[in-house]
């Protein structure tokens, strides 16, 4: 009961930090991309890119095994913060001597050489990245207690935003940019720090008996982390060395407007979670049915998403970053479809490793990493930064493919049986998008909602039991980011 009355006090502070620091975050992008023009924001996506490539090394999947032993032996908190500190640390300096060489073995110009150095000093300050900070917050992830760190990072977002503004104001060079992403960083990982030193002592000392087994617990999560990585962000660099900057900068803007609503999906994927682990050992008709319900719900939110955006792509591109964006427009087209069977394949990831079967999410992953690369050497020479959009959308249907027929192996359950019910409904979804598309954005966007919320309850998709299963859910939200990561 106790437990219960935490989770559901802590509900709306996660919800609405999430939220918020992804408006905030969507604001810095917007106010970038008009300051910056398309070369230099460019530049800027491609420095964070890449100093995130060395971020997996930083990691080792290390932050799960953190929690969950935190979690079992909570008197040994002070022990294991402090050594994976250590390791952490250790690590980060590895990591920024890499960047470096591989900047200079790759042969970047100066200036992109500087900017990647300024972007890898947030390996130790970012929560953006597995650095130092993320350590500090394990402490409060198996207290169940995150709503403190997501409200400090939403300090970060609002210091990021004002930094930015002021350095835009004083017409600051990209470098400042740069340095701005750094310093806004410091002030929550201080607060952090505080935070955790007012519930624990830490322990210092270098374990190497505990790095081993810690490196070794983790493996198999930075295996799939690094493979993940690569499919998702690979990209960019090859648009960077094939094509130049400003193709990066179209990409970026695009990108940047898909990728934050995995937001919505993970809501969604991670309230189901612990139900399936918990009916993989004592309800398969149960599990089925979770299995059912999750498909379900998430393409009914993928496809009016998809639809939308393809429709009104040139109006949210042009209102957000002006016209010298247009060509991001079939950018964003393309990859919110990609985004569409991220929906998807998060879950199915998710109900994978809810049966235990978590090795095929790694060769899954390594699967699609293969074929990224691939297809992304094929088609950048010849179509550019839509070359890479058609890469990443088919990438994710690969995954797609994978997941799915495990999982219908697994549950003897069809998704055409979901896609006849979902499928109809959007079509005419659809028309009414493509008449209304020139109307006010906000009257379009309430009557689209609307209409869509009453469309769906009129066809009665879902049963009175699979609404009742949601509901029981809602109050395990904050479980997304008490262990179980959406990237």
């Amino acid at each position: 009961m106790i437990f219960g009355r935490t989770i559901a006090r802590n509900t709306g502070t996660v919800f609405a930090g999430l939220i918020a620091n992804q408006l905030i975050l969507l604001f810095v992008t917007v106010m970038l991309a008009r300051y910056l023009g398309e070369t230099l924001f460019g530049r800027l996506s491609f420095s964070i890119v890449f100093v995130g490539y060395f971020a997996a090394l930083v990691d080792l999947g290390t932050k799960p095994i953190i929690i969950r032993e935190i979690s079992r032996e909570r008197e040994k908190a002070s022990a294991i913060i402090g050594n994976s500190l250590l390791l952490k640390i250790a690590l980060a300096f590895l990591a920024i001597l890499l960047v470096n060489l591989s900047a200079v073995l790759i042969r970047f110009p100066a200036h992109t050489i500087i900017l990647i150095n300024i972007m890898s000093c947030n390996l130790f300050l970012s929560p953006k990245f597995p650095t130092i900070r993320s350590v500090y917050e394990s402490l409060f992830q198996a207290d169940l207690s995150m709503g403190y760190p997501m409200l400090i990072r939403v300090l970060d977002g609002v210091i990021l935003a004002g930094l930015v503004v002021s350095v835009m104001y004083l017409n600051g060079s990209l470098n400042s940019i740069a340095f701005v992403y750094v310093v806004s960083a410091i002030p929550g990982l201080l607060l952090t720090i505080l935070l955790v030193r007012r519930r624990i002592r830490l322990r210092f000392s270098v374990d190497l008996k505990f790095w081993r087994w810690m490196i070794i617990q983790s493996a198999p999560i930075a295996f799939y982390g690094v493979f993940t990585l690569l499919y998702k962000r690979i990209d960019v660099l090859m648009l960077s060395l094939m094509k130049g900057d400003d193709a990066v900068g179209y990409y970026s803007a695009a990108y940047r407007l898909t990728d934050p609503l995995t937001f919505i999906s993970a809501s969604i994927v991670i309230s189901l979670f612990p139900l399936m682990s918990k009916y993989h050992k004592t309800s398969r008709e149960n599990l089925v049915r979770i299995c059912n319900f999750g498909i379900k719900s998430l393409l009914l939110l993928a496809l009016p998403m998809c639809i939308t955006i393809t429709v009104l792509g040139e109006r949210i591109i042009s209102l957000l970053y002006g016209s010298r964006y247009l060509p991001s427009v079939p950018v964003l087209q393309i990859l919110i479809w990609g985004e569409g069977f991220i929906f998807l394949n998060f879950f199915l990831m998710n109900f994978i490793i809810a049966i235990e079967k978590q090795k095929l999410v790694t060769y899954a992953a390594m699967a699609m990493c293969v074929v990224n690369v691939f297809l992304n050497y094929q088609l950048i020479p010849r179509w550019g930064v839509v070359g890479a959009c058609f890469t990443a959308v088919l990438t994710q249907c690969i995954g797609f493919s994978i997941w799915y027929s495990y999982t219908h192996k697994v549950t003897q359950s069809s998704i055409m049986r979901v896609v006849r019910t979902v499928v109809p409904l959007n079509i005419v979804f659809g028309a009414w998008v493509f008449l209304a598309k020139d109307i006010n954005l906000l009257v379009f966007v309430l009557f689209s909602l609307i209409l869509y919320s009453g469309m769906t309850y009129l066809s009665h998709i879902f049963t009175p039991e699979e609404l009742k299963i949601f509901r029981s859910r809602l109050v395990e939200f904050p479980k997304k980011v008490t262990g179980v990561d959406q990237s």
